[in-house]
């Protein structure tokens, strides 16, 4: 079977599979929706209705099964065309009766091109008005859209390029050149509001740009100079008056909107105002250009002049009928596939010329999927939220000659990537693009030689200005001539190295009178109270060595950091308390540092003064010696102190210098106490002072603004405020202000930012820490006495293992029986015997009690001799059982016995030794027999024998 044939079944098995689909959907009851168009008479007008009703074949339904076919399902969708002969309000409300009302029409197709068809009336726009009025969905192309004549609620979607496209082209050219100023000149021509209000639009988002980016690349800004509507464009009084106003100012590029007829009078009466030389440039709307062939211009355009413009032709309107059939079926077809919208939204208006006319509110729906829609071909389209193209193509025009006169020759496009541009005449021939602003102003500027504002110097070697500074003349000052002034006051600073200005009086006494002694006592009520501390003096003194003078040491020592020795209390109440004023002491002596640099190094001296109302001003009389005080005679800070306070400027005159210089050197000598004069000029001397030894002090007095003089109805004054303003915006009269005015030295001394001396309120929260830590060390006394008195019975029984120990050494100590034992020694030790015969008679006691504990043991080693026979040891020097330096024995008791030649036996002159004695360390008889002596090893001190005992063992510890 050959190819061709297979081919040929496939496309009849195609054909045979569409039609019975399509039979298919001709089977469903199907809603007739209706596609209205509207175009006005013209040659072409046959053309379009062949293309419109070819999208409406058999045929072309049949190729839309595989693309369109929930449209085929669900809706029967037609096309009506009216052609609009007359444009009288009439005729379209005819047909609107006639076709819109009766087909169930849910879409509105309309065509305005004056660019390329006749002329239309304004009342086409009734058409416009009453979709609107319906709700109606519209979709149109008009080169005279107005989407503010229309309003922001309307269903309009425009396929045409708009005025806002050719306004952002405009822009967008205007910026390739680095053309930022421009004037606007439009007529009451369609259009006019929109042209202005995208401009305004454009303009408005320029200006809230940064003014660098990040990258620090500078920001392009527009700004319009001036905006000149013309009432009647055909009226040459009305346009001459109008551009008359342009003459003489910096507007260099003008944007013309107006029809066709109205830029050919506005422009020769721009040739015969001089405004269309080569400085100028005139862009011109699509509106504006000449009606006829495309390519020839008028004859009094000028060379180099710019219109945008776009394709108008037969091709474009042919494009834009299949573009609304497309976009319209493909916005129905989406509708179909969506179940539930179906389900929920009316395609049948209810219009009637008849009877009231409902608002169609389900128009909404069709309208936002019209405007949803999206076409890849022929050329992309795509739309904004208001319903215009978000894609366009806009030509640059250039009028140049031509062979039989002027032309149009397209020198670039626009598109929404960007803008090209390439073979342009400039205006009158120029070989290079106007600089967009005034090739150089003449102004004649007079001013006043008074720093900083004029510094006068003069010329250098060669005989020329130096570095940013331009030549002119100097007059002799006329000293009646006036100035802005605005008056604070100068003062002289002097030193002063007062180590207590951190701190008031009152704060002095309070902080090293109350508090230290307050706080010294408490800690040493807290001590003597404490059961760990001195006890109410039942602690040893020699152990534990606390008093007030003590008290008062640490808390000196604390207060000022110094490295000396003190003596801790052992109390936890006190010990508490001590930390509370480390504490304190640290915020105590941050602060008073901190203050004490500030006064130090940067504390002036100078003469406070509130202003023009301050009592030494108004009263110089009243001190000693008289407060002096004066300014520069003959200016306005003279005049104004000499009409608003008569009695100061009398006094004040007597001390007047004759210039800013003299008086700030009398100031500094101390001739004069204040200065009086304009803040600005006084900020520059201030600013750049020789020791920086002048300060701004006091209030500003008689506010008055800097003035620029000009001429009467001088068309400089708007421009230069234009200016300062700007200037003002961006930040530049502040800039020149910190670059000028200012200098190394301060310029003022403002609040917050000078030294003060601190009171009792300032240091507030510090004393109720303190008087805090106080009550709280109170109750840790009382929580300490209750522990010893009834709880350490009970932490006694329930620590074993010695674990209270391990989170205090003191809590520990207190639980134990050593520590009891060490407490009882200590108080012998406090209650012996305070003279030389009660000591003497307590050691003697003391002997005695030794003897017979001797006795004692050996009369215990007979008994057991006795009763073990076999036992021959005897009791051993034990060096460990050692007795105290005041007698008391710490330990008594046996040790290991051994042999009777150990000679461990200590003996005492005139008492009998027994034989085979083993003895404990005590002072004992020696034997009898003469022939006995001393064995080696043992010793005799003060009569008595001690055995056992090297020499290289103490006696003090054998006692």
């Amino acid at each position: 079977m050959s190819t061709p044939f297979l081919m040929k079944c496939i496309f009849f098995a195609v054909i045979v599979v569409c039609c019975c689909d399509l039979r298919l959907a001709q089977r469903v009851p199907r809603k007739v929706v209706t596609l209205h168009a509207l175009v006005p008479r013209h040659a072409i007008v046959r053309d379009l209705n062949r293309t419109i009703s070819v999208k409406f074949q058999r045929s072309a339904r049949i190729r839309l099964v595989r693309t369109h076919r929930n449209l085929l399902r669900q809706f029967d969708f037609r096309v009506k065309f009216t052609v609009m002969r007359f444009d009288s309000p009439e005729e379209i409300l005819q047909a609107f009766c006639d076709t819109t009302f009766t087909t169930n029409t849910v879409t509105l197709f309309h065509i305005n091109n004056p660019l390329f068809m006749s002329s239309r009336k304004a009342s086409n726009k009734y058409i416009n008005q009453l979709a609107h009025y319906l709700g109606l969905p519209m979709i149109s192309w008009d080169s005279e859209f107005s989407a503010m004549s229309v309003g922001n609620s309307s269903r309009n979607i425009q396929i045409a390029p708009t005025l806002q496209h050719q306004s952002r082209a405009m822009l967008k050219m205007l910026e390739n050149y680095n053309w930022s100023d421009f004037s606007v000149v439009t007529t009451q021509a369609a259009g006019n509001q929109d042209f202005l209000w995208s401009l305004r639009t454009v303009v408005h988002e320029s200006q809230k740009q940064a003014a660098y980016t990040a990258a620090g690349v500078k920001t392009f800004r527009y700004k319009i100079l001036q905006e000149i509507i013309i009432s009647d464009g055909r009226n040459e009084t009305d346009v001459h008056e109008e551009l008359s106003k342009l003459v003489g100012t910096h507007t260099r590029v003008i944007l013309l909107h107006s029809d066709n007829l109205e830029s050919k009078y506005i422009l020769d009466e721009a040739a015969r105002l001089a405004l269309t030389t080569k400085e100028y440039v005139w862009i011109l709307t699509s509106a504006a250009m000449t009606r006829g062939s495309a390519s020839v211009a008028y004859r009094g355009f000028p060379l180099g002049l710019f219109a945008i413009s776009y394709d108008v032709g037969k091709n474009v309107m042919r494009e834009a009928v299949e573009t609304t059939v497309d976009i319209w079926l493909s916005a129905l077809n989406k509708m179909a596939g969506n179940q539930t919208l179906m389900q929920t939204t009316s395609l049948e208006p209810v219009f009637s010329c008849n009877s009231t006319t409902q608002y169609w509110k389900d128009g909404e729906v069709l309208y936002k999927h019209l405007k949803d829609t999206v076409l890849r071909y022929p050329r992309r389209t795509e739309f904004t939220d208001e319903g215009t193209l978000k894609h366009t193509e806009l030509k640059i025009m250039n009028v140049q000659k031509g062979t039989l006169g002027k032309k149009y020759v397209e020198v670039g496009t626009w598109t929404w990537k960007g803008l090209s541009m390439k073979g342009i005449t400039w205006s009158a021939g120029a070989k290079n693009p106007p600089k967009g602003k005034p090739e150089r102003y003449f102004l004649r500027i007079v001013t006043v030689e008074e720093h900083p504002y004029v510094i006068f110097r003069p010329h250098d070697h060669t005989g020329q200005c130096g570095h940013e500074s331009v030549q002119c003349r100097a007059y002799q000052r006329d000293e009646n001539k006036t100035r802005a002034v605005r008056k604070p006051v100068l003062g002289f600073d002097l030193w002063c190295t007062a180590c207590m200005e951190p701190y008031d009086y009152p704060s002095w006494a309070l902080i090293l009178v109350f508090s230290v002694h307050a706080t010294g006592t408490s800690i040493f009520i807290f001590e003597w109270l404490s059961p760990y501390g001195l006890d109410q003096g039942h602690a040893s003194m020699r152990e534990h060595k606390f008093s007030l003078f003590r008290s008062f040491w640490l808390i000196w020592a604390m207060l000022f950091g110094a490295a000396v020795s003190t003596d801790a209390p052992k109390g936890i109440s006190s010990r508490f308390l001590a930390n509370l004023w480390a504490l304190f002491a640290l915020v105590f002596l941050a602060s008073y540092t901190a203050n004490l640099a500030a006064f130090m190094i940067t504390k002036e001296e100078y003469y406070d003064l509130i202003g023009i109302d301050d009592n030494r001003l108004r009263n110089p009389q009243t001190t000693k010696p008289p407060f002096k005080f004066a300014t520069i005679p003959n200016g306005t800070t003279d005049l104004s102190i000499m009409a608003n306070h008569p009695k100061m400027h009398q006094y004040m005159k007597r001390y007047n210098p004759p210039t800013i210089e003299l008086g700030i050197q009398q100031l500094k000598k101390q001739e004069l106490q204040a200065f009086i004069y304009d803040a600005s000029v006084l900020e520059y001397y201030v600013g750049r002072d020789d020791g920086c030894k002048l300060v701004i002090v006091g209030d500003w007095y008689a506010r008055n603004g800097y003035g620029i003089g000009f001429p009467k109805a001088s068309p400089w004054m708007e421009q230069i405020n234009s200016v300062l303003l700007e200037m003002q915006d961006v930040g530049t009269i502040e800039k020149l202000q910190r670059f000028w005015l200012a200098g190394a030295c301060k310029k003022k001394k403002k609040k917050g930012l000078s030294s003060h001396t601190l009171g009792i309120l300032n240091f507030t929260s510090a004393f109720i820490l303190l008087g805090g830590g106080m009550v709280l060390g109170a109750l840790l006394l009382i929580l300490e006495h209750m522990y010893f008195r009834f709880g350490r019975k009970s932490l006694k029984k329930w620590d074993k293992k010695g674990c209270c120990s391990l989170i205090s050494l003191s809590m520990g100590k207190s639980l134990t029986f050593e520590q009891s034992v060490m407490d009882a020694i200590d108080f012998a030790k406090k209650y012996k015997c305070k003279n030389p015969i009660c000591e003497t008679q307590l050691w003697k006691v003391r002997h005695e009690l030794d003897l017979a504990l001797i006795k004692i043991d050996a009369l215990q080693k007979q008994l057991a001799e006795l009763t073990s026979p076999e036992d021959t040891a005897i009791w051993k020097y034990n060096p460990d059982a050692t007795r105290q330096l005041n007698g008391v024995s710490r330990r008594r008791g046996r040790d290991i016995i051994e042999p009777a030649d150990s000679n461990s036996v200590v003996a005492d002159e005139g008492a009998s030794l027994p034989q085979n004695d083993n003895k404990r360390t005590g002072a004992v008889v020696p034997p009898s027999d003469p022939s006995w002596t001393t064995p080696k090893g043992n010793r005799k001190v003060d009569g008595k024998y001690y055995f056992g005992v090297d020499d290289s063992v103490e006696m003090e510890s054998a006692f």
